[in-house]
């Protein structure tokens, strides 16, 4: 009987520990980061985000510790992941504008389409659920709309509702595209950041392969494919090449 007490308590305490390390971790590198203990900041957001857990404010603190430790590539790949949990936000993205001009690489970045600009703009307003939400009550309203039509009486409130249900439908599909673009650009996996002080951007998937150019640490490269050990990236002035995979970590 005691036995079966004492292995009830020691897993009650394990199970504890393991709900309250992940606070602890986060309340440590604060600690250390206020002490201007960087490193040591670093080592605590990292316990954290080794479990998989991921929030705006640990990905934006150790962001910050990340800059103040002068890890450039890091610091801009955690501001560039707390953005994809809150587009739009205005310290994360205050900061990763001081981040990005201390990079050696200054691309001229090709202009894209303006429809575009506004339609990812609409998209990074809200999150892929508040979006759903949105969907959500554009389908109730259809669907308000439509009993309202097939159940009323007068000729010319069937009209007027049917109009609105049709009008509604077509407005709803915006949400739900919407929706379905911000879940996608939540998950997307397409983009890395150059954490190596120099990438040499070369024609193939070869490290024999003719060198391009360089690339520096911090930039933001897409993912097209990859072959091997290489990927083959686009970089934001149009230039395509292929890269070590361990010269980069994806977003």
């Amino acid at each position: 009987m005691n036995s079966k007490l004492i292995v009830i308590i020691l897993l009650v305490c394990s199970c504890v520990t393991l709900f309250a390390s992940p606070e602890k971790w986060f309340e440590e590198g604060n600690k250390y980061y206020k002490e201007t203990k960087y490193a040591k900041a670093i080592e605590s957001y990292s316990k954290l985000v080794d479990t998989g857990y991921t929030a705006l404010a640990l990905e934006y603190n150790i962001g910050n510790a990340y800059m103040e430790n002068n890890q450039l590539g890091k610091a801009i790949l955690h501001y560039e992941r707390a953005l994809v949990l809150k587009p739009n936000d205005k310290a994360v993205q205050y900061n990763l504008d001081i981040a990005n001009h201390r990079k050696l690489d200054q691309f001229k970045v090709l202009t894209p389409f303006y429809l575009t600009t506004l339609w990812n703009n609409w998209r990074d307003k809200f999150t892929s659920n508040q979006w759903s939400y949105i969907s959500f009550g554009a389908v109730i309203a259809v669907m308000i709309s439509f009993l309202l039509w097939l159940f009323l009486k007068k000729r010319a409130l069937k009209k007027v509702f049917f109009i609105l249900a049709v009008i509604i439908f077509f407005v709803a599909i915006v949400p739900v595209s919407l929706a379905l673009a911000r879940a996608s650009q939540e998950i997307r996996t397409d983009y890395g950041i150059i954490l190596v002080e120099k990438a040499e951007l070369k024609q193939g998937p070869d490290s024999k392969s003719e060198t391009i150019t360089n690339i520096h640490e911090g930039s933001k490269i897409q993912i097209l494919d990859r072959i091997g050990q290489f990927y083959k990236v686009y970089l934001p002035n149009g230039e395509e090449g292929w890269v070590s995979f361990n010269t980069l970590e994806l977003i």
